[in-house]
């Protein structure tokens, strides 16, 4: 929330180190990339949390399916 995009990643780049199965840290990581503006990382890190989480609860599956289905570096809420 105060921009600092780099210790965001760093912060959920390791929790999903710790258990690649949290689906939480996966889908705020791909939100946080494509924040930051760099939609092509955050539809990365969304597929390979859709491959390796398992699971998502309602909030997780639904911003998961919208960077998927992005085709702006500037996310709009929904």
């Amino acid at each position: 929330s105060f921009g600092n995009f780099d210790a965001a990643i760093a912060l959920l780049g390791g929790a999903i180190k710790d258990d690649p199965k949290i689906g939480e840290a996966w889908w705020r990581l791909a939100n946080i990339y494509w924040l930051s503006g760099n939609l092509a990382k955050a539809k990365e890190v969304a597929a390979e949390g859709k491959r390796t989480a398992g699971y998502f609860d309602e909030q997780g599956g639904r911003a998961i399916s919208q960077v998927l289905a992005a085709t702006s570096s500037t996310p709009t809420l929904q």
